[in-house]
This record gives structure tokens, sequence and C-alpha cells, in this order.
């Protein structure tokens, strides 16, 4: 079975019950997800304390601000490797990760298998 492309858009679109702290995380990370922005800014940006944060996402039923920026990058990293031919290089970049070896690493862990892999399962995908 061929892995699907899916766009996942619930990460960065708030909820009725999230906090006005969260809401501003999101945006953030909405903004800056390909950056290669850390939880420390978004924390930064939203002038809660880190754990005030991580509580308020786990009361609305979120994922960590870290696992809602990574599947921010991961989503954008799949469709470009979906959609495009560019090198793993500049992929990562332009996901957020400043180095190559650590996007394979976290690409690897979460999809199952590499980036490459990931796009050679593509090609019926992409209009070369």
């Amino acid at each position: 079975v061929r892995p699907g492309l899916t766009v996942t858009r619930g990460a960065t679109d708030a909820m009725p019950d999230d906090t006005r702290a969260v809401r501003d995380a999101l945006r953030y990370i909405r903004d800056h997800a390909y950056d290669g922005t850390s939880v420390k800014n978004i924390v930064r940006a939203t002038g809660v304390s880190q754990a005030g944060l991580y509580r308020q996402f786990k009361l609305a039923g979120r994922q960590t601000p870290h696992r809602e920026l990574r599947a921010v990058q991961m989503n954008h990293a799949r469709r470009l490797l979906a959609e495009t031919l560019d090198p793993l290089r500049e992929i990562a970049g332009r996901s957020g990760f400043k180095d190559v070896n650590y996007f394979i690493r976290v690409f690897s862990r979460e999809q199952g298998m590499t980036p490459t892999q990931f796009r050679h399962s593509m090609a019926p995908m992409r209009s070369d």
C-alpha cells in the first residue's frame, strides 16, 4: 500500500476552547515554522512560561507546542518531497530544519521510511 500525501491543517487552526496563549502560539507556528524556530521562540511570542504554555495546550486537548511545530514542518516536507525534485538539503531548509542529517533522522522516525523512499513512493503524484 502506497502512503498517501495527507494535508493536515488542524495543527494551526484555532479552536473555540483555545486560550489566547494557545492561539498566539499556533499563529506563531504557522508564521515561523519554516524559519528554523524553536519552542523557546514560541514561548517568548506568547508571553507565558513554557510550563504554562504546555499546560494550556494539554487542557485544550492539543499536542505539545513542539509536536504542533513538528507536524507543520513534516507536512511541508512531505509535500515538497511529493511535488518537487529539490535536493534533500534544500527541502530540509525550506521545512525549518537547519541540518539535513537531523531532518532525515526525524523524517525516518516519524514516517517509517527515509525521505528518499517517501519521494519514490510518491513519484506517480509528481509531474516531472
